[in-house]
């Protein structure tokens, strides 16, 4: 068996050229397509934000509402209230006139 020289084998520059070429394109693709990917993070942030500052105040308004309406449960009770405890005061504690 006879040996053979070992020669590198190597491509043209042409197809180098090419290869280059193609791997570039794709880079720029690649690249395109992370800005997509983040101008589309960026509206949805957007959107997460208004919806947060929606649910806020509708959040508050609810609170709002619960807070009149204790307030006027309060109101219609306090007489009911205060007119029991004159009973029970002037009826352990009757007033003279005279």
């Amino acid at each position: 068996m006879a040996d053979k020289p070992l020669t590198p084998t190597s491509q043209p520059p042409d197809d180098m050229h090419w290869g280059f070429t193609y791997l570039r394109e794709d880079l720029l693709d690649v690249r395109q397509d992370i800005r997509r990917l983040d101008d589309r993070i960026v509206r949805l942030d957007d959107r997460i934000e208004r919806s947060e500052a929606r649910l806020a105040g509708q959040i508050r308004w609810v609170l709002g509402i619960v807070v009149i309406m204790w307030v006027s449960m309060v109101g219609m009770i306090t007489p009911l209230l205060l007119k029991l405890t004159l009973n029970v005061i002037t009826l352990y504690f009757p007033i003279r006139l005279c």
